[in-house]
């Protein structure tokens, strides 16, 4: 067996992973203990690579080779690569000519490394002569780098991981850490046990795992975030809490600032934010007294229409109180994908050179254009990743090159994003995964490496660069991102004017042979910038390193701003003095709900990997729309019912969950639901293009919803154990019926690597469907023939079908027309119980089973498939402080013994659940 050091392919966090693998096959992942930013750990997602990396996966969802479609609407077809490169380059060339450099774009993705991105980078800026090159970091990060660089003066988050030890207040605010970046959140759950008066202030619209470990959970409304960092400064000004010699000596603006906040009373605050005023003060006390302080946010503050206004205002608290530049102090942004920060860092927005450079600077132009060896750089504005598709929907952008993400699943308004994809003439999808929504709209499908068959490197959120390592060869004819850029580049060359320097002519700007050779590249823009690497060589990235180290440095640097002075020119920090803006949609009688969207525990973005686990989905079975009790209530819902949830851009339905997270008037749904998994465009039909007008980052995070009954009475629902080697395919079979039904969700489950997969499929519509479909349905669910249990009933739309193992376990059934036997029938299937003594009652259809079967209780722990039935039952004999209980309940379940992302929820059910009481 091989082992192979890399970086895993999800969160921000940046953590360290040994790939195990054996015959060209990855077998094993775990946490690398010598990583500095993981120590070991790895959460859910992480700890299943191995798994979602399978070789029977790959001719299952994988892209394997290139695929053109001929015509529009007809089925990909498969080609060669000189073909399909000589076909893009022919398309963008032509379009280029005929239209302007600004006739073509590229959207590009948090998920490539940097040295994918510094080729794309290089190639539109460089090559093509445009600025038309944005990312999904857009969606991410951009409010945060609007902040910083607004306030501080560069894209640097000034903290590190070592301060979440070291902060006595810990103000986490717009995310739920416990769930989006559960290795942190071990860390920071470390750090209170070694520290026990460490306070945790959380501010979220919902009373998640995060903020029921806080001290003081702040629930405000949504998009008041602004008005509460204001209130808390007003606190702190009248008070006499602020540092008075760091604001003099250090920053200018203060004054403004105060003038602004003086109107911004926590009286006042608390009416608009929703939260009493004594824990508006009770939060500025902690923030600006119980020091050092440390902030840590994510996509709450980050996917709004005030994003940069949160994130500015936030810093203002750091500022005011001198919490920056010291150990366990300053804002500490967490970012959302793996290396969102290393393609900020080689330019790959549209408005950003390489080096944090930018693009509306003429001096940095020319820098860049020297290094690339170009005579000029565009100065045009480029569209950012909402503008691109609305100038392609437009029909202003003729080809675009789509690489490494899935705008038809993640970009807000997915109805203006269909119509940019079906309007543009030419789209190139750059693709690991065939199965992705957008891959349905590529005129030519290119496919690329994943996590463990790749090289180059990733930058976190600390500012540690990682090395990305190759365990295992590409599979089918996938290539390197980099690779494939390149060498469309250079055929790019040969069909465009030459915009090389005097000299330089007739030589490729993209002969490169390694990634290695790209990062020296990028390495030599950050020469005396902010983010200077040039301390640094490839050999040293052996061992992960922070930014900025510049020639002659020893080591990077932990922390920034340690003397007091920030990167702007004057070395001084700015501070903001915004007004208070509502959200981009408020409620109002037609829209009467404040939808919020978040993360999943178990998930990841758009579940294009993630999806593919079965035991990824046990923690959150299903779309599901969370109502508060009471909602549901007034409104006589009941849980699991369909519900039409509207906005002004479109609809979807979605079955009811109670939830007392979230505040009555609000709704939530997770924002992994696209139409990979479910009927419709997905969650982000519902949300806006509304966007930061510094950042251009669009509110995600918000949309005002009308919810209504469905109505959609007759029902479709199934289930199936089927083989790991075909179910996923079959998964796909049934995605293509998913448009006969009002509602239709298809979701696998089960334990890998069990050999068997379960597929769980969902539906309803306002009648019938056509037999076809129901026997498309059954044939894909292993129903079509053989020994099948059948009845049939044409004229009241009833059809059931039931298949028993020969061990007598329910294999696979079909209910359609009426799912009242749903949960017992489900019940026995999953848990695999014997189901031949219940003989004709399987087709009865009743609600209630004719003997006892047990309902499978909601997962926690997924690691050892512990559920909340299970924990509750072993509570009561686990005696002692909470500790010690939750230690007992280690011992006898073995939950939360491996990843630990479910240690939130198991102490939450310790302290619901006390011990048992012995006379």
């Amino acid at each position: 067996m091989a082992e192979t050091r890399s970086t895993c392919p999800y969160c921000g966090v940046g953590c360290g992973v040994v790939i195990e693998s054996e015959a060209g096959r990855i077998t094993g992942v775990r946490g690398d203990p010598d990583h500095p930013a993981n120590q070991g750990r790895l959460c859910t997602k992480g700890s299943t690579l191995h798994l979602s990396a399978a070789a029977h996966l790959q001719p299952q969802v994988r892209a394997l080779r290139p695929m053109r479609r001929p015509t529009r609407g007809a089925p990909l077809q498969p080609t060669g690569w000189d073909a399909a490169l000589d076909l893009a380059a022919d398309r963008f060339a032509q379009a280029i000519a005929t239209e302007g450099p600004d006739a073509v774009a590229f959207y590009l993705s948090g998920q490539l490394l940097t040295e994918d991105y510094a080729v794309f980078n290089k190639l539109a800026k460089g090559l093509v002569g445009t600025n038309h090159v944005d990312t999904n970091s857009r969606l991410c990060m951009s409010s945060a780098v609007s902040g910083y660089k607004g306030s501080l003066g560069a894209d640097a988050p000034p903290a590190c991981y070592d301060d979440l030890l070291l902060a006595r207040t810990v103000f986490i605010t717009g995310s739920n850490m416990a769930w989006a970046h559960p290795v942190l959140f071990r860390r920071l759950e470390d750090a209170r046990r070694a520290n026990p008066g460490q306070k945790w202030i959380v501010v979220d619209p919902r009373r998640t795992e995060t903020a029921e470990a806080a001290d003081l959970h702040l629930q405000i409304l949504p998009g008041t975030d602004v008005m509460l960092h204001h209130a808390m400064l007003h606190v702190m000004l009248w008070e006499g809490l602020t540092d008075a010699a760091h604001i003099a000596a250090h920053t200018s603006g203060f004054e403004a600032l105060r003038d602004r906040v003086r109107e911004f009373s926590p009286g006042q605050a608390a009416k608009i934010c929703g939260v009493p005023e004594a824990d508006i003060i009770q939060a500025a006390r902690w923030f600006a007294q119980a020091t050092p302080t440390l902030s840590l946010w994510c996509q709450g503050l980050n996917q709004s229409s005030s994003g940069t206004d949160k994130n500015r205002t936030l810093i203002n608290l750091h500022l005011a109180t001198g919490q920056i530049g010291k150990p366990g102090a300053g804002p500490l942004s967490l970012t959302g994908q793996p290396n969102a920060m290393g393609g900020r860092e080689v330019g790959g927005l549209a408005n950003l050179l390489g080096g944090h450079r930018e693009v509306a600077d003429p001096q940095h132009r020319a820098e860049i254009a020297a290094l690339w060896g170009v005579r000029e750089l565009s100065a045009r504005p480029g569209l950012t990743a909402v503008e691109i598709f609305e100038a392609a929907a437009a029909g202003r952008i003729r080809a675009l090159w789509i690489a490494c993400t899935n705008p038809a699943q993640s970009m807000p308004d997915q109805h203006l994003v269909r119509r940019a994809l079906e309007r543009c003439e030419f789209v190139v999808v750059q693709e690991a995964y065939a199965t992705t929504a957008t891959a349905a709209f590529a005129d030519l499908l290119l496919p690329a490496t994943s996590w463990g068959e790749k090289e180059g490197t990733v930058t976190n959120s600390e500012r540690r660069i990682s090395r990305v390592r190759a365990a295992v060869a590409a599979p089918g004819l996938a290539r390197d991102d980099w690779r494939i850029a390149a060498d469309f580049a250079r055929r790019l060359e040969a069909r465009l004017p030459s915009r090389r320097t005097a000299g330089l002519e007739g030589r490729s700007m993209f002969d490169y042979e390694t990634p290695e050779a790209i990062w020296n590249e990028h390495r030599e823009t950050t020469r005396g910038r902010d983010l200077d690497i040039t301390g640094l060589s490839w050999a040293a990235l052996e061992s992960p390193q922070q930014w900025p180290c510049p020639d002659g440095s020893a080591q990077g640097t932990a922390r920034l701003y340690t003397d007091g002075r920030c990167a702007h020119a004057d070395g001084r920090a700015r501070f903001a003095a915004p007004a208070w803006k509502p959200t981009a949609e408020v409620r109002d009688a037609r829209y009467p709900f404040s939808l919020t969207t978040g993360r999943l525990r178990d998930q990841w973005h758009g579940m294009s990997r993630t999806g593919t686990l079965g035991r990824l989905n046990a923690h959150a079975p299903g779309p599901t729309l969370d109502l508060h009790p009471q909602e549901l209530a007034r409104r006589g819902w009941r849980e699991g019912e369909l519900v039409r949830v509207s906005s002004r851009r479109g609809a979807i339905v979605l079955p009811l969950r109670s939830s007392a997270a979230v505040a009555p008037a609000q709704a939530f749904v997770a924002m992994h639901w696209g139409s990979e998994a479910m009927a419709g465009l997905g969650v982000n039909a519902l949300t806006t293009g509304a966007n930061c007008p510094q950042s251009r980052q669009p509110e995600l995070k918000h949309a005002a919803v009308r919810i209504e009954p469905a109505a959609l009475p007759w029902s479709l629902v199934g289930a199936a154990w089927l083989p790991a080697a075909e179910a996923l395919a079959l998964r796909e079979r049934l995605r293509l019926q998913f448009d006969h039904f009002g509602y239709a969700s298809c979701i696998a489950f089960g334990r890998e690597p069990d050999e068997r997969i379960g597929l769980l499929w969902r539906a309803a519509a306002a009648q019938p469907v056509a037999p076809e479909v129901v026997a498309a349905i059954e044939a894909a669910l292993g129903l079509a023939d053989g020994p099948i249990l059948r009845y049939a009933d044409a004229r009241a739309g009833q059809r059931r079908a039931m298949r028993l193992a020969e061990d007598g376990t329910l294999q696979a059934f079909v209910l359609a027309g009426s799912a009242a036997a749903l949960d017992w029938v489900l019940a026995l299937l999953q848990q695999r119980q014997g189901a031949a003594a219940f003989g004709r009652a399987l087709l009865a259809g009743s609600r209630d089973a004719p003997a006892p079967v047990a309902p499978r209780s909601p997962q926690v722990c997924a690691c050892h498939d512990v559920s909340t039935a299970a924990i509750t039952a072993a509570l009561p004999l686990c005696s002692g402080t909470p500790e010690q209980r939750l230690l007992a309940l280690q011992q006898r379940l073995h939950c939360g013994t491996s990843c630990g992302s479910c240690l939130p929820a198991l102490r939450s059910l310790v302290r619901e659940h006390p011990e048992k009481m012995v006379a």
